[in-house]
């Protein structure tokens, strides 16, 4: 008995792959029920690439019949196992408000750990939640730590915001040749605005 546990306890991992696998030619099949029926029981057991991809699927609408409340439940099983991705999805929910409460605090609390990985958009949504005051007291110190993560990755929106903050004095001491800086960052990652503002600021001998 011991040894039949045991061979099925290794199977188990190869066997889920397999089903995943086959949810995966499924869905490029365009067959949703067959995927569904393929990446569903693998979710209830747990598998939290399953989980993402169920929750995506009710989330988006496309491939199966909209639910956010269903979509809900699984990015938050797989966002309970540090899944990043489920838990960037559950901070844009309770951001936007789709299929529960809005809810700032919320999103904050899912954003931030995904934000402190390194992950772009959460950096960029934090520090407009801090910038704008929404659901949390207006502060610029943090939006302004947020949105220069960003920038520091290369990410030309958050270049030009960390820019006009620089330029502006917002949660930074002002500095027009670190505005420049940013401005000129931007203007290399083709965006208009921020090549607008970097002559602008050349002009005036920045």
């Amino acid at each position: 008995m011991k040894k039949i546990l045991l061979l099925a306890a290794l199977l188990l991992p190869h066997l889920c792959l397999a089903d995943y696998l086959k949810g995966a030619e499924c869905y490029r099949a365009k067959d949703f029920a067959c995927t569904l029926k393929e990446w569903k029981p693998l979710a209830d057991q747990g598998d939290q690439e399953a989980q993402l991809a169920v929750g995506g699927m009710y989330h988006s609408g496309k491939e199966i019949k909209q639910d956010y409340v269903k979509a809900f439940e699984y990015f938050k099983l797989a966002a309970d196992q540090g899944n990043i991705r489920a838990q960037l999805s559950l901070g844009f929910m309770y951001y936007e408000g789709k299929g529960l409460k809005q809810d700032y605090f919320k999103a904050i609390e899912y954003l931030k750990p995904v934000a402190d990985q390194g992950v772009i958009t959460a950096q960029g949504m934090l520090g407009g939640i801090y910038y704008n005051g929404q659901g949390v007291k207006q502060d610029y110190v943090k939006a302004f730590e947020y949105f220069k993560l960003a920038a520091d990755q290369d990410h030309s929106p958050a270049q030009l915001v960390v820019g006009e903050m620089y330029y502006e004095g917002k949660g930074v001491k002002q500095d027009k040749q670190q505005a420049k800086f940013w401005y000129g960052s931007a203007c290399d990652n083709k965006d208009q605005i921020g090549c607008d503002n970097y002559t602008l600021l050349s002009e005036q001998g920045f």
